[in-house]
């Protein structure tokens, strides 16, 4: 009787202090804290060229990277059916097509704000901080120059061809974001592995 009163009271002890409520390393990891206002950027593994923009947009919305799995992404990359501007900085006005950025908003890692875009939706205005690399891969295929116009010769035939003697312009994080951020950072072969810079749609 004394021995089954005393397995009661132990029983009652270890539940008070959580029995039942054992959490596992994969469900704290469910709690990130408050949502961030900021619209999400995040680099993917590196992938191949080969299945055009389109292709590029399912690498950003398949990948394992994305800080929130219930909103959309597309992938910062120019061709003959994405870009930001026709004039160097848009300065002939915005002309954008199927671009992913948004005029004046902010863009962070999580809560971390990476940079600002202006009225035309290309960037202006950015911490002196650095987009978190993918390992030791500072460049990104990108498509662009430095002044946010396409440069159709260097975009792997709008992304499908993955042919050795042909290049693209890459991106840059390795330095804190200018003009070598979404290109002019120079070239490499398309049957390379890159990340992509993949970002929120609103």
């Amino acid at each position: 009787m004394r021995s089954s009163i005393l397995r009661s009271l132990c029983c009652l002890l270890l539940c008070a202090a959580g029995c039942g409520t054992a959490h596992t390393g994969e469900d704290a990891g469910l709690d990130a804290g408050p949502r961030s206002p900021l619209l999400q950027v995040f680099f993917t593994a590196p992938v191949a060229v080969g299945g055009g923009v389109a292709g590029f947009d399912t690498a950003c919305n398949t990948s394992d990277r994305r800080p929130y799995p219930d909103v959309e992404y597309a992938a910062l990359v120019m061709s003959d059916a994405r870009r930001a501007c026709t004039s160097a900085n848009c300065s002939a006005g915005a002309d954008a097509l199927d671009w992913p950025l948004v005029a004046d908003a902010e863009y962070g890692e999580l809560h971390a704000l990476v940079f600002r875009t202006d009225a035309n939706a290309i960037v202006t205005e950015a911490p002196a901080r650095r987009l978190s690399p993918v390992g030791n891969e500072f460049n990104f295929w990108s498509g662009g120059t430095g002044d946010w116009t396409p440069a159709p010769a260097n975009q792997c035939s709008n992304w499908t061809s993955r042919s050795a003697s042909a290049e693209a312009i890459v991106g840059w994080t390795g330095e804190p974001i200018d003009a070598h951020f979404q290109g002019g950072h120079g070239l490499v072969p398309c049957d390379m592995l890159l990340p992509l810079l993949c970002v929120e749609l609103p």
